[in-house]
């Protein structure tokens, strides 16, 4: 809806949630009717799985603010649609920088993480927003996503510099001059 903010819920896959037969699983790490009711009607929350998980276990059921959008093909669609991206430990970190919008990593199983399934792309000390552990905390920083730019713009701007550093308003013109003979 065009009058609410829109958050995207995107995390990556776990490897130890893989069931024979099913693929990878994905338990969702927060109870979605107490998030949606703490922070009111103004939000509307998209849910989207990494691709490689093929079954969730506590979705979001029939909420009005909340969908599940995991069978959408593209997921920049959802990037480019989406107000705020709420993630993990997902590469879309990278891809959302682009658009200098606003990032909440909900890292609930650091340590697990870390410890035992993949490491970081990069220290969490780099990552352009709050790290988040609790759902409190997520609630709590949602809540202040109208200050973000405050908080977070020049560390959004040096992340988005440094991994997307040839990504800007002339990269069209550079590709095809590239790809194209020159003409004289």
């Amino acid at each position: 809806p065009a009058d609410k903010t829109v958050l995207l819920f995107a995390p990556t896959f776990r490897d130890d949630q893989y069931q024979a037969g099913v693929g990878y699983t994905y338990q969702l790490p927060l109870d979605v009717e107490a998030v949606t009711r703490a922070i009111g009607s103004d939000y509307y929350l998209l849910l989207r799985t990494h691709y490689l998980v093929s079954a969730v276990t506590g979705g979001p059921g029939q909420l009005p603010s909340v969908r599940s959008v995991s069978d959408w093909d593209d997921v920049s669609d959802l990037l480019l649609i989406s107000d705020a991206l709420i993630t993990d430990y997902s590469s879309l970190l990278f891809d959302y920088a682009n658009l200098r919008r606003p990032m909440i990593f909900y890292q609930y199983d650091q340590q697990h993480y870390r410890q035992s399934l993949r490491d970081f792309y990069l220290d969490p000390s780099q990552l352009p927003g709050p790290i988040v552990k609790t759902q409190e905390e997520l609630i709590r920083e949602i809540m202040l996503l109208p200050t973000y730019a405050e908080r977070y713009g020049a560390s959004l701007e040096a992340f988005h510099l440094r991994f997307n550093p040839k990504d800007d308003a002339s990269v069209c013109d550079r590709v095809l001059n590239a790809w194209l003979p020159a003409r004289t």
